[in-house]
């Protein structure tokens, strides 16, 4: 999975952690910035050149954390229908998007965090067959340890942000 995000100028410095998707096809996404003062000259707007194959997936999410940015996953819809079906599991491209998340230190932990708080004993098939694990595995139990693991950058001692909202778009 290819990692690159997006912080506005007025949020921090440039760029932040997780994977960018732009909600139109066009080749750049452009941030509205509201004027500050009626009569001033409007604020510049930052633009945000996407590399095509960002452009090419079948869907994104959304995901804003503050002091972190916003970021844009492709494909998330793959997670959406596997945590739905565990038994997708099974097909190739359902399985590297869970590990592709899984295992990119740039993608935040949250969003497998919220498709796992939906239906833990899902979430525990989904792992337990991904990580090929015979005993099992109970996200309850085991879910956290494994973020920490896969995601050590998230976990070095600094404070997560807190998330303020996934917004799922399908686009094509």
């Amino acid at each position: 999975m290819q990692t690159l995000s997006y912080m506005p100028p007025e949020l921090g410095n440039g760029v932040s952690r997780g994977s960018t998707r732009p909600v139109s096809r066009a080749n750049s996404l452009t941030w509205a910035i509201p004027q500050a003062h009626p009569g001033t000259e409007p604020a510049q707007i930052p633009t945000l050149d996407l590399p095509d194959d960002l452009l090419d997936a079948d869907s994104v999410a959304i995901h804003f954390v503050a002091g972190e940015g916003l970021s844009f996953y492709p494909d998330y819809h793959l997670l959406e229908e596997l945590f739905s079906d565990p038994a997708l599991i099974s097909r190739r491209r359902y399985r590297e998007t869970l590990s592709g998340f899984l295992r990119d230190p740039d993608t935040s932990p949250e969003m497998l965090r919220r498709l796992a708080a939906r239906d833990p004993a899902k979430a525990s098939t989904d792992f337990a067959r991904l990580l090929k694990r015979k005993r099992g595995f109970s996200w309850e139990a085991d879910g956290e340890q494994l973020l920490r693991r896969s995601k050590p950058s998230y976990f070095d001692g600094t404070s997560l942000p807190h998330a303020s909202g996934i917004m799922f778009m399908p686009w094509r």
